[in-house]
């Protein structure tokens, strides 16, 4: 029958019949059947405009009339409680009949969605999210029997300890932290909630306040290689957008070396993960503002054995042979000052055939490893293997230059004093109006030492730099 000999058949008056779509596709549905089964707290479609739904809210919360939101508007309303200004959080009223519908429905998925807010936006100073956290703490319901059992296991719905409580177990457990928090519930996108991260956090203040205690061992349970492993998904810092997770982690690595000195191994991989995640500190201090200054003078200290090595490494490549002597006893003084702790700060400038040098070794290596260095700017420097090592030594600037070059020092309060962690310098910079001179001949040692010894105290016996 053709499709022209069907419609004759038809009456005069046939109209098509009108198909109504539900508001909530059989597919949806199907989704949220299965996640309320097994628990899972995913994040709502797409097409739910947002925007809309908080606006219809907070119309609802002001006239008291909540016919207009419907299942599906109560279902993804806990999506809407911390954007906007207010967020709908700080709303009372809406708190109060949000969790009296949740109450009296029993909805899955509306609890769901309840327990990923707490997750993912911890905000224990909002009253409307301790609400929420009382409410989620009285569940008995057999399909959040999980949430149930963590909450019994670690207070995970109390603000006040869930933290803490999950931050002691990941620490002590016999699996790396993220490894043991992805057994318990906490895997895929959950192992970066604000939860977690208030947890990684207090893990990180955990360390240090063993570091300021002064306990035997350090780093309990190789505690630096287990931070590291928690806040990390390969190259991804998993609390990034944690104001306080990089400088807590930075101040539990480098406060308990405040007082002690780590094995090369420890100082070496503390120093690379830093360096990945933060920079340094000398060329990138804003990275670095919200770290404490005692954290910052351990890395700094580091640095400057790494910037020492640097500069020794590079001029032993561009010495020339009948100056190796001469070397040699200048590896051995600066050495000591570094062993004693009296080098505090240390920057290198290089001329072009330094530079050079420098930059393949950092080539050839773990970048981001690679520390960074100054490099002369053209103003008549006549021999582009010169370097010059700057050194913060107690309140003076030191300038040891290669080569035929001296050692300057500066006093405290010397306007002309160089300036450390520039990326270029001119010649003169490192020169002028310094307050002691010396070549590197006779008994320079030892001049050098009597120098900064009279202007600072620093004082080590002659066997130890000769």
């Amino acid at each position: 029958m053709s499709f022209k000999h069907l419609l004759s058949g038809l009456p005069n008056d046939w109209k098509p019949r009108r198909f109504e779509f539900p508001a909530v596709c059989a597919t949806e549905d199907a989704r949220i059947a299965v996640e309320n089964r097994l628990g899972i707290l995913s994040a709502p479609p797409l097409n739910i405009d947002m925007p809309e739904l908080r606006q219809m809210l907070i119309r609802a919360a002001e006239s008291g009339d909540w016919g207009s939101i419907g299942d599906r508007n109560w279902r993804y309303a806990s999506e809407c409680l911390s954007f906007g200004a207010p967020p709908l959080i700080a709303n009372e009223r809406f708190i109060e009949a949000y969790l009296a519908h949740a109450g009296a429905c029993r909805s899955n998925a509306i609890i769901n969605g309840l327990i990923r807010y707490y997750l993912w936006h911890f905000e224990p100073a909002r009253p409307g999210f301790r609400r929420i956290a009382a409410f989620l703490a009285a569940l008995t319901t057999e399909t959040h029997a999980r949430w149930s059992e963590l909450h019994r296991r670690f207070r995970l719905f109390d603000p006040d300890q869930a933290p803490a409580q999950l931050a002691a177990a990941a620490m002590s457990a016999d699996t790396p932290p993220r490894d043991y928090l992805a057994r318990i519930g906490f895997s895929g996108q959950l192992a970066a909630s604000e939860l977690l991260g208030n947890a990684f956090v207090r893990a990180c203040d955990g360390m240090v306040m063993h570091a300021i205690s002064d306990r035997i061992d350090p780093m309990p349970n190789g505690y630096a290689g287990r931070l590291i492993a928690w806040a990390h998904k390969g190259r991804e810092f998993l609390y990034g957008g944690m104001t306080r997770a990089r400088p807590a982690l930075a101040e539990a690595l480098l406060l308990p070396w405040l007082r002690r000195t780590p094995p090369p191994e420890q100082r070496e991989f503390i120093k690379r993960a830093l360096l990945a995640l933060l920079k340094e500190p000398r060329t990138n201090p804003v990275a670095w503002v919200d770290v404490s200054e005692d954290a910052q003078r351990v890395m700094c200290l580091w640095l400057a054995k790494v910037s020492l090595e640097q500069f020794l490494e590079v001029v032993d490549e561009t010495v020339q042979i009948h100056h190796t002597r001469m070397w040699s006893s200048r590896r051995k003084f600066w050495n000591a000052y570094y062993e004693k702790g009296f080098i505090q700060e240390a920057w290198v400038v290089f001329g072009r055939r330094g530079a050079a040098i420098a930059r393949y070794t950092a080539g050839s290596g773990d970048r981001t490893n690679a520390v960074s260095f100054g490099t002369f700017l053209g103003d008549g420097l006549s021999d582009q293997r010169q370097a010059v090592l700057i050194m913060k030594i107690g309140t003076l600037v030191v300038a040891d230059w290669s080569h035929n070059g001296c050692c300057h020092v500066w006093l405290a309060g010397n306007a002309k004093a160089p300036k450390l962690f520039q990326r270029e310098y001119f010649r003169s910079d490192l020169i002028i109006d310094s307050d002691f001179e010396k070549a590197h001949i006779r008994d320079w040692q030892s001049e050098v030492h009597d120098f900064v010894r009279d202007h600072t105290g620093l004082w080590m016996p002659s066997g130890d730099y000769l």
